[in-house]
């Protein structure tokens, strides 16, 4: 199943020191829902939990093979 979401990024568009580029593709041989693996939110909002708005940059992303989850 695909979903869209979306990704807080610092103003390098890196996120726990690994870099991402616009228009990357990225895959996770393992994840864990909220434990390993890519991270996203599905509501906007939620991004700035963990990234602030003054210092951060955004990005809408497409997740596939998420789970129902």
């Amino acid at each position: 199943m695909k979903i869209d979401a979306y990704k807080g990024l610092d103003e390098n568009m890196k996120c726990h020191d690994y870099q991402y580029e616009i228009g990357g593709e990225y895959y996770e041989n393992k994840a864990d829902l909220c434990k390993c693996g890519f991270h996203a939110c599905t509501n906007p909002l939620d991004c700035f939990k963990y990234y602030a708005p003054a210092n951060s940059r955004y990005a809408k992303v497409e997740l596939d093979e998420v789970s129902a989850e």
